[in-house]
């Protein structure tokens, strides 16, 4: 119990300091090509980036670059607003069932960019992918189950009560669970049989290479550290957030 608590307290550290300023700097950038409401004519943007992701494994490390990929190809299940108010995302809704129990209900009629849908099963293997992370896993820790209540609603259980449950939804960017299952297929060399799902810092696996979110953008160019290149994704669910932005790029040309 006593490390238990060690851990809570930990946690809302980071939450309520470090984690929090990483959030609503990722945000301040999204909120730059995301606006309501077009602001002006240009097309494409060319950001200058302080570092450049060095894979595309949204799990593979917790840094502030990750986070703004993560943003801009990811929806989160709830976000920081610019009060630092919780908004919905891909969870429209919530409510405490008990104290150990959350049930978020999703978004209906949302796609990723692979067209698979995205349903709550994609959500429970998000959360069991994070349990794995070593630079997620103790954030994590708190979450011992996930129930899937049909593909709109989910539950997420704690062991005991933890009062920062919906603030660690906002680390949540549900993947395609679909796309990234499976092994990788004859004449991937030396990734042959690997599986899609697998996280290696630093290492060249299938997640690290390829993406599917439910974002605004996909990525079209990807060269680890230093250059990335997107295009806004037609098929995205935010019809209120149309941006003025379809290309974004950083990095060296």
């Amino acid at each position: 119990m006593r490390n238990s608590n060690r851990l809570e307290a930990r946690l809302a550290t980071l939450f309520t300091t470090r984690a929090r300023r990483r959030l609503l700097g990722a945000l301040l950038l999204c909120a730059s090509v995301l606006p309501a409401t077009a602001r002006a004519d240009a097309a494409t943007l060319d950001v200058a980036y302080d570092t450049l992701p060095v894979s595309l494994d949204i799990h593979e490390q917790l840094t502030v670059g990750v986070l703004r990929l993560a943003h801009l190809v990811f929806d989160p299940l709830v976000r920081w607003d610019r009060h630092l108010g919780l908004e919905p995302r891909l969870a429209t809704s919530w409510e405490r069932l008990d104290d150990t129990t959350l049930r978020l209900h999703l978004r209906r009629g949302v796609h990723f960019h692979s067209g698979n849908p995205f349903t709550a099963r994609d959500v429970a293997w998000t959360v069991a992918r994070l349990k794995r992370s070593p630079d997620f896993k103790a954030i994590f820790a708190p979450i011992v189950d996930v129930t899937v209540v049909d593909d709109a609603t989910i539950d997420l259980h704690t062991r005991s009560p933890f009062p920062l449950l919906l603030n660690l939804a906002t680390y949540i960017f549900p993947l395609d669970s679909r796309f990234y299952s499976g092994q990788l297929p004859a004449g991937a060399g030396d990734r042959q049989g690997q599986d899609k799902a697998a996280i290696v810092k630093g290492g060249d696996t299938f997640a690290s290479r390829h993406m599917s979110g439910t974002g605004p953008f996909e990525v079209t160019r990807f060269q680890p550290g230093a250059r990335i290149e997107l295009t806004r994704f037609p098929g995205y669910w935010d019809h209120a957030s149309p941006g003025n932005v379809e290309h974004l790029s950083g990095g060296d040309r």
